[in-house]
């Protein structure tokens, strides 16, 4: 293999392969966060992400369409995902012992990773959450640990940082007293939005404005699972990869997919990837930070494997892969039982009242501000390809259903739950196949179904004296939410029971790190992004002084 010095980035300028401070694998939340933070500070940084860059070296605003410097011709499947902003490959399934199954994921892919296309929520960890066997009634097998290898008061300073930065609208949390968060104002309350604010106090229970990284854009819509067209979502690309690249000393290498890393000497001394035209090349660094995601992380170091370390880069022990997390997340249709204002809602409604429930741990309650027209209706109906024979016949008429519809929805919301996911060592990433399919492994344990039942009833007979409440999530499954996967590089104090140290280095790799949720030792009850940002700006922080 001949090495070039530097290599033309698809949607730049050329770019060096050597010298860089830190190297960056993925630029969603952990990745862009950490290198935004450390380019800020001096360090060059150079990221490498599979799929187009999006922000940062484009004039205009992203769309869900290629434009721009970044409209390479789409000829394959893989590359219309990732032009989508979604992950190109699938990933395959093995659930309850069953037979292995593939599908594609709700990953995102592409600037700002799958921040490009998540709802918006930041919120934070509850303090508690750092202890996260404590007042529990059973764990089971779990390897739940005593405790994080950080408290949350080390931690707040950087959610502080973290809530400022993305921008993030939203009131205080009754349910925490004694947190100070540093949030903008949101807008005034409207509509079914104020009949949800008032009706819970009204049933004593203890509703928050949701903590939102959304800006008031006019005709904003969310674009909860798409890329967004406007400067509304403020996504890790938005707000850390964009200003990183514009005004500091970073650089992206995009349409590059890292194949694995090369260790010699206890440390990592190159990242060989893959460019969209096949050509095969090593970018090198003094640091190298994985930001993957919790699926894409492990399987890149299982595949990196040297005489050091023959089963995986940073798996001597057999922990990388391990511990896999996943939220569970119902929905409901909630109506008010009182006459509405209006049908609006301007900014989302969260409630914690349920986050713990004597010695059982549950989690979080929250609907987005999102509408639904009959336009939406209509794409979904005609997107359904699933939908039985005799529905698909009645597609004239497709326009008329999507119209009643769409009045019938106008008057509810949708409240969405974040259960607490336990980590066991048999939920695990296996590893990948050689065209990057990941595989892994779940098994839905029996206190999980118990604390998903306990959830439902609580949630639905507590809403009912003020509001119509419908389950619309499958009564009889477990609805695994896989866009909050994380754990599966766990952080703690030992190399016995954790793949990195207390600063999300590796113990076997000195400068190897894990930013995303990979890191988590437990998953909360609670949307992960805040935390990984500001775990993220606190990593940056040791890394620079390190450096």
């Amino acid at each position: 293999m001949t090495q070039p010095n530097t290599l033309q980035a698809p949607s730049g300028g050329p770019v060096a392969l050597d010298g860089w401070d830190v190297v960056v694998i993925g630029t969603g939340m952990g990745g862009s966060t950490l290198g935004y933070s450390l380019a800020r500070q001096g360090r060059s940084v150079l990221f490498l992400e599979r799929g187009p860059a999006r922000y940062g070296v484009e004039t205009e605003a992203p769309s869900s369409a290629p434009s721009g410097a970044t409209a390479l011709v789409a000829s394959t499947r893989q590359e219309r995902r990732l032009h989508a902003g979604q992950w190109p490959e699938a990933l395959m399934q093995q659930l309850n012992g069953r037979e292995p199954q593939s599908f594609l994921h709700p990953l995102g892919a592409g600037g700002g990773g799958s921040s490009s296309r998540f709802g918006m929520v930041m919120d934070r960890f509850f303090p508690e959450d750092f202890t996260p066997r404590q007042g529990r009634k059973d764990t089971g097998a779990s390897t739940l640990p005593e405790a994080w290898p950080i408290t949350y008061e080390e931690l707040a300073p950087y959610y502080a940082k973290a809530e400022e930065l993305y921008r993030v609208r939203g009131s205080a949390d009754p349910m925490r007293p004694g947190v100070s968060f540093r949030l903008m104002d949101p807008p005034a309350p409207v509509g079914k939005e104020q009949a949800f604010l008032e009706g819970f106090k009204e049933l004593g229970l203890n509703p928050y404005r949701i903590h939102y990284a959304c800006e008031q854009v006019p005709g904003c819509d969310t674009c909860v699972g798409a890329l967004c067209p406007r400067e509304c979502r403020n996504d890790a690309g938005r707000v850390c990869l964009r200003p990183a690249l514009r005004s500091f000393n970073a650089g992206i290498l995009d349409w590059c997919e890292v194949l694995s890393l090369e260790e010699e000497g206890g440390v990592v001394r190159a990242a060989v990837c893959r460019r969209k035209d096949g050509q095969v090349f090593k970018v090198r660094g003094r640091t190298f930070v994985m930001a993957a995601g919790a699926f894409m992380t492990p399987a890149l170091l299982l595949r990196s494997v040297s005489s050091r370390h023959p089963n995986g880069l940073a798996n001597n022990r057999d922990l990388v892969g391990r511990n896999l997390m996943l939220h569970c997340s119902d929905h409901y249709l909630v109506t008010a039982r009182k006459a509405l204002a209006s049908f609006d809602m301007a900014h989302g409604v969260s409630l914690n009242d349920f986050y713990r429930h004597g010695e059982e741990k549950l989690g979080n309650f929250h609907a987005h501000p999102l509408s639904i027209d009959k336009e939406k209706v209509l794409t979904w109906l005609r997107g359904k390809h699933s939908l039985p024979a005799w529905l698909r016949v009645l597609s004239p008429i497709f326009p008329l259903v999507a119209d009643i519809g769409a009045r019938i929805y106008r008057k509810r919301a949708v409240f969405g739950s974040v259960l607490e996911d336990l980590p066991y060592a048999e939920n695990r990433v296996t590893g990948a196949s050689e065209d990057g399919v990941v595989r892994y492994q779940y098994r839905v344990h029996d206190e999980l179904r118990r604390r998903v039942d306990l959830s439902r009833g609580l949630f639905l007979r507590s809403l009912a004296p003020k509001f119509k409440v419908k389950l619309i999530s499958n009564p009889k499954d477990v609805a695994l939410n896989l866009g909050h996967v994380c754990g599966t590089c766990r952080f703690g104090t030992s190399p016995e029971t954790s793949v990195l140290d207390a600063s999300n280095r590796a113990h076997d790799v000195d400068n190897l790190y894990v930013v995303d949720a990979s890191f988590f030792p437990s998953s909360g009850g609670i949307n992960p992004s805040l935390t990984i940002a500001a775990n993220a700006l606190r990593v940056a922080d040791l890394v620079n002084a390190r450096l």
